[in-house]
């Protein structure tokens, strides 16, 4: 059994290694992930790993939020879009008519301008 809990810490400090020359990390790091895979697993992950991790999340909420506030009818542009792409529905008739008339139905602030 010792022998799995040393294969795991070398696995786990072998992870943070390739981590860190992907993301051109300091080569210091592989001396520490290498000396101390247990320690060194824990400190790389505290302070290079998880806050990474956490400026992605944040950073693509944020570009989110910016973009709905700059375009705030974007998704509906984009799902106009999609049914004006959208295939006819099937017919049990022998020749199908035009799918539509081309007029689209109101936008969200047109219909709250008619009330």
């Amino acid at each position: 059994m010792p022998f799995l809990g040393l294969g795991l810490h070398v696995l786990i400090a072998l992870f943070f290694a390739v981590h860190a020359m992907r993301h051109g990390k300091q080569m210091y790091w592989l001396l520490i992930l290498f000396s101390f895979p247990l320690l060194g697993s824990i400190v790389y992950f505290v302070v290079e790993y998880l806050p990474a991790s956490r400026m992605q999340r944040t950073a693509g909420k944020v570009a989110n939020a910016a973009i709905g506030f700059i375009d705030p009818e974007r998704e509906y542009r984009a799902a106009a879009e999609a049914y004006d792409l959208a295939p006819p529905p099937r017919t049990s008739c022998a020749s199908p008519g035009p799918r539509s008339t081309g007029a689209r139905p109101p936008t969200p602030s047109a219909t709250t301008a008619m009330r």
